[in-house]
């Protein structure tokens, strides 16, 4: 069990080191750290603000953490991973190589996914939730 933000900053180093994810997003030089903070977004990203030019890209970030029931040290948090791609079956590969990285590292399920509604032209949104385990001290 972790902080929210340490987890959020090693989803960025473990995807900053993967080979093919830096390949799916089209990052040739994976220690300029300005390309990579645009390729691996840490919050939530607002429809109106998101261009095809910028895509593809991933933004993750926690919605809220709540008290499990019955042990009120942990919180049951939401992970939200938001993929962004010019076309859905992009979109897919990425799902598919993140969940396949989140798996070797972590013991994090998937809780549920599906495809997003969103007012960019040429731009398809792409959600995977998670529900980690966090520290609740």
């Amino acid at each position: 069990m972790r902080n929210s933000f340490d987890l959020l900053n090693d989803i960025f180093d473990w995807c900053a080191a993967d080979e093919e994810i830096m390949r799916m997003l089209s990052v040739t030089d994976n220690t300029n750290t300005d390309v990579l903070k645009n390729k691996l977004r840490l919050e939530c990203q607002a429809d109106e603000a998101v261009t095809a030019t910028e895509v593809p890209f991933i933004a993750y970030y926690f919605t809220r953490a709540e008290k499990l029931e019955h042990n009120w040290l942990v919180n049951k948090g939401e992970l939200y991973v938001d993929i962004y791609a010019d076309a859905l079956s992009e979109a897919g590969r990425l799902s598919k190589r993140f969940r396949q990285l989140l798996s070797g590292h972590d013991e994090i399920l998937l809780s549920s996914e599906g495809q997003q509604s969103i007012s960019a032209d040429g731009v398809c949104k792409y959600r995977l939730i998670y529900n980690p385990l966090i520290d609740g001290k």
